[in-house]
């Protein structure tokens, strides 16, 4: 096997399979299923199948569901892989909002870190 790939079984991942539009509550509660799901399992990783969803639609709603993540965070020491539609389309809106997802989730553990250690 070339250098820098690692095979799973499939039977070492929770599997979340979403189809149709999800509005922010359904993200939220999708969110807290798979933390309750992750803690149960936490030798399993995650696998987030959202290829037949609709997009989101702003950044808004991406900072939304990144709030709700940071309050599981502890559930998401696991790997997480997610499934998208191969449309050049949404691999670009992808890579927008991953990009701002991880400069909001990066700066929110900073603050939450730095929360903590000024109440020690």
């Amino acid at each position: 096997m070339p250098a820098g790939y690692k095979i799973y079984q499939t039977n070492n991942f929770i599997k979340k399979i979403e189809k149709g539009p999800l509005d922010l509550e359904r993200f939220k509660e999708m969110i807290q299923e798979l933390a309750a799901a992750s803690s149960l399992h936490s030798n399993h990783n995650l696998l987030i199948d959202i290829k037949e969803i609709e997009p989101l639609q702003s950044y808004y709603e991406v900072l939304k569901i990144v709030s709700e993540a940071l309050k599981y965070r502890h559930a998401f020491q696991c790997k997480i892989a997610i499934v998208i539609a191969n449309e050049p389309a949404r691999i670009k809106r992808v890579k927008f909002f991953k990009a701002g997802f991880l400069r909001f989730y990066k700066y929110s553990l900073q603050t939450i870190q730095q929360a903590s250690a000024s109440h020690q």
